[in-house]
């Protein structure tokens, strides 16, 4: 089975085409990151502060607009078309929030990062469908495909998502965030969440309990073990 993961954001766009196999590791087939939006200048420098102290003059800023969205969108649909994807997973925001104390300007960055990724979001949803179909494209948010993966800690560069990823698929090897992010939108599609495993497990052991195993349940015995 060929699966794809894609997180999109607000300056990249990541993907992850992986071929999956029952008894082997997933296998990277092509992973890429590709450039979102174009940079503007501003009418007038803005000059501010940074954490440590320094002066940060900032003179351009970043565009993203359905011009530049659309064809990469576009690209990416060659691309899984070419690898013969059967199914995909496009991360999406489903929740957001704003530490205490995070200025005004700063919290207005984020909520525009956001908005800028779920418009290439909504645009990956809307070309994938209609190229691979819709009953073949899912949505995922991080929390939602990093829990079913037993990841934890997620912060900083690497965290535990690199530790799972690249242990789950050796062929991806060491590579940037976006990446990394798009393996795991793909490996949720393949993995089984807690209650579909718990279900394959009744169903090759022939167990008809209705809830806990009862005796003489292939089970039973088992789970007291």
């Amino acid at each position: 089975m060929i699966v794809a993961g894609l997180d999109p954001g607000s300056a990249h766009l990541a993907l992850a085409v992986l071929s999956v196999q029952e008894g082997l590791p997933p296998e990277k087939l092509c992973t890429q990151t590709l450039e979102v939006g174009h940079k503007e200048l501003l009418a007038k420098p803005k000059v501010r502060k940074s954490r440590g102290g320094n002066t940060v003059t900032q003179t351009e800023r970043r565009v993203v607009s359905w011009d530049d969205v659309l064809p990469v969108c576009v690209r990416v649909a060659e691309l899984l078309s070419y690898y013969s994807v059967q199914l995909t997973a496009v991360e999406v925001v489903e929740h957001g929030h704003i530490m205490q104390g995070v200025s005004a300007a700063v919290a207005g960055g984020i909520l525009t990062a956001i908005a800028q990724s779920q418009l290439v979001a909504g645009a990956l949803l809307m070309t994938l469908s209609a190229s691979l179909g819709a009953q073949n494209v899912r949505t995922v948010s991080h929390r939602s495909w990093t829990a079913r993966l037993g990841i934890g800690t997620t912060t900083g560069r690497r965290g535990t998502v690199a530790e799972v990823v690249e242990a789950a698929i050796p062929s991806l090897g060491r590579t940037n965030e976006h990446v990394r992010d798009a393996c795991g939108c793909a490996l949720w599609l393949v993995t089984p969440s807690k209650e579909e495993a718990e279900k394959a497990k009744r169903a090759a052991a022939g167990c008809l309990c209705p809830g806990r195993h009862r005796k003489g349940c292939a089970l039973y015995g088992a789970r007291k073990a």
